[in-house]
């Protein structure tokens, strides 16, 4: 291999390796410290409508579903939200949330992609990187 093409492979496997997991780690503290002080309760699923989502690129015409989502907070307010889903929950179905209780206008549903699927593909990254400096020396 030539010097310039090794070098350059050497730089991507290091950047593979040394970018992805402090950006996968930075995101998992920060949601682990949301969780620490935002309040999690049961929201109820309210209602859902079908809509049409254009056709993109080899993809034909999809639909998604925007959906009221109710849960009532500490204070004993109740509050609406919208989720929006790519499958249709079923009306009166339960969903586990998190806000903030400093703005209860802050919702997110929780869901174990969101905190495992970053530290996933930083781990995928570095195989990668790992593999390129092998290959490469």
């Amino acid at each position: 291999m030539e010097d310039s093409t090794v070098l350059f492979m050497l730089l991507l496997g290091a950047a593979l390796i040394l970018i992805p997991v402090p950006a996968a780690v930075y995101d998992l503290v920060r949601q682990r410290r949301k969780r620490g002080t935002w309040v999690q309760v049961e929201a109820k699923v309210a209602s859902t409508k079908k809509r049409a989502v254009p056709a993109s690129g080899q993809y034909g015409p999809t639909s998604e579903y925007p959906t009221k989502l109710r849960f009532t907070d500490t204070g004993g307010q109740r509050r609406t939200f919208i989720k929006v889903y790519s499958s249709e929950p079923k009306k009166g179905s339960k969903v586990r949330v998190t806000y903030d209780p400093a703005d209860p206008e802050q919702v997110e549903v929780i869901s174990g992609a969101r905190l495992y699927v970053p530290m996933t593909l930083a781990a995928a990254a570095c195989a990668v990187g790992v593999w390129i400096l092998i290959i490469s020396l």
